[in-house]
């Protein structure tokens, strides 16, 4: 990543209160929440799964300022995000998703962050993403 990139990227994120949903065991949302904290943004990650079960997702975390609500979603995390990022197989109609849209927010799902800011490279991305979204 260019150094002026990565300045434009840490300037809008930048101790942003950023939401994951669904840290998951492929290491999709584990890249997310390292890129954020690494970028000095206030990092919550959210997942149905609980401690047990995201135990290796967990341990690359373990040093990074990264706060967890495991085991269930809560929704105050999701009304006082800056920005949501979804996991791929999270559900689109998730209740918090659905009551942060009507105050109309950025949730983003991983590859459109990818598409957004990488746009030359990843322009086949974010057509076929933009076109699988659903409405909310």
């Amino acid at each position: 990543m260019t150094n002026d990139l990565y300045l434009k990227i840490k300037n809008e994120y930048k101790n942003k209160k950023i939401l994951i949903v669904g840290l998951g065991l492929l290491g999709g949302g584990v890249g997310l929440a390292k890129f954020f904290a690494e970028l000095g943004a206030r990092v919550i990650v959210t997942d149905l799964k609980s401690k047990d079960d995201l135990q290796e997702s967990l341990k690359v975390l373990k040093n990074y300022p990264i706060n967890f609500s495991l085991g269930g979603h809560k929704l105050v995390d999701f009304l006082s995000a800056d920005v949501i990022f979804k996991g791929p197989s999270v559900p689109w109609d998730l209740k918090g998703l659905k009551k942060k849209k009507k105050k109309e927010f950025p949730l983003k799902w991983n590859w459109l962050l990818l598409s957004n800011t990488f746009q030359e490279q990843l322009l086949v991305l974010l057509v076929l993403e933009e076109n699988q979204l659903p409405a909310l």
